[in-house]
């Protein structure tokens, strides 16, 4: 089931590209000077396929992120008036662990120098750079959610919104702690001059399945009394299933984003042997070097499936790589979990290498194959 809310951000004068220092009365802004949110529409802030972009969590949509089924259209207020900023749907929460994948290959840590220019994080920390780091050491791996890049959109201009209109109130909740479930017809009436009828959000609030339960009976009760902008035909489009289809049959890589987790565990594994690489080259999950050797490695996270489900998919894809690129190419399975003994032997026995993230060890264990 999924869900589609409106979300409080703070106000950026800057196109949310850098911190702006806008004062705020309330929350981590205002305790800090400066707000996460503040480079959601920098295009250096998207990692591996996804667009990344902040705001605060309410633990209530996690439910529904973990399988990619949140909506998210941010808002701001400004002299008393709301705005809507940007949406984006099919959102994933990032986890601790990713968010430190994130950082790392972004290089994140470095926007304190963005930080620091603001007089009012200065005034909060009493001038103190040093104190400022310190802070800054603990706080700058936070980068709550991530979307498949074409379905983030930053409106070009923020879109005035009208309370009454949306909840028969004069207001709408500008706390960034808070959020409100809406109709997708809501959000559909909110983007309609700024996102076409048949580009890829728009399909996905007019695809069905969506938890009614979310919204409140105060805002089911308004809208009983009051028509609803007419929703466009509405269409079948990516459920959790299909989704999965494109992924395990057609490689779409942007549907599965415990995929880009690994890869990027990988990518950080061979850096640390100095092997060259290149990613994501002629359907090539990861093709590198080690030695003299050219490996092809299919990337094939086990959360999800267990790991002799992996194997096969992936046995049948570096088969075809191999045939198709380079009858040369090593051929090497890098799986997210540890397989069974029997698993292992079978692929030895193929000739190609087994790679596996270790959790313990907290790094890839590689038994290598041979022609």
């Amino acid at each position: 089931m999924k869900a589609i809310i409106l979300k409080p951000i703070m106000w950026n004068t800057n196109n949310y590209i850098i911190p702006s220092g806008v004062p705020s009365s309330s929350g981590y802004p205002h305790d800090y000077g400066f707000g996460h949110e503040e480079w959601n529409n920098n295009p250096a802030r998207e990692w591996r396929g996804y667009k990344l972009f902040h705001t605060e969590v309410p633990a209530g949509l996690l439910e529904y992120s973990a399988s990619g089924e949140l909506g998210i259209v941010t808002m701001a207020s400004f002299e008393g008036k709301h705005y809507a900023i940007s949406i984006a749907v099919n959102v994933y929460f990032n986890d601790p662990e990713e968010r430190a994948l994130i950082c790392e290959e972004l290089d994140i840590y470095q926007a304190w120098k963005e930080i620091w220019q603001l007089e009012q994080v200065k005034k909060k920390f009493d001038h103190d750079q040093a104190k400022f780091l310190e802070f800054w050491n603990e706080d700058h791996e936070w980068i709550a959610w991530k979307c498949p890049k074409g379905l983030y959109h930053h409106f070009d201009e923020p879109i005035l919104l009208s309370p009454e209109k949306i909840s028969g109130k004069s207001r709408l909740s500008t706390r960034y702690s808070t959020y409100q479930p809406i109709f997708p017809e809501q959000a559909i009436d909110i983007i309609r001059n700024d996102i076409p009828e048949d580009h890829p959000i728009t399909k996905w609030l007019l695809s069905p399945d969506f938890d009614q339960d979310t919204i409140s009976p105060q805002l089911r009760k308004f809208r009983e009394g009051k028509r609803m902008p007419v929703s466009r035909k509405r269409v079948q489009t990516n459920s959790p299933a299909e989704r999965k289809f494109e992924y395990w049959v057609k490689g779409d890589r942007i549907v599965e984003p415990l995929h880009a987790r690994l890869q990027a565990k990988y990518i950080a594994y061979l850096e640390a042997m100095e092997c060259p690489y290149k990613e994501n080259k002629d359907f090539i999950d990861v093709q590198y070097l080690r030695g003299d050797e050219l490996v092809f490695a299919e990337i094939k996270p086990t959360k999800n499936v267990d790991t002799k489900y992996a194997i096969r998919a992936a046995i049948g894809q570096l088969l075809e790589y191999q045939y198709l690129q380079n009858k040369d190419a090593h051929l090497e399975i890098v799986l997210g979990s540890v397989p069974t003994e029997e698993e292992i032997d079978f692929v030895l026995s193929l000739g190609m290498s087994l790679s596996y993230f270790d959790d313990e060890k907290k790094t890839f264990t590689h038994l290598a194959g041979s022609a």
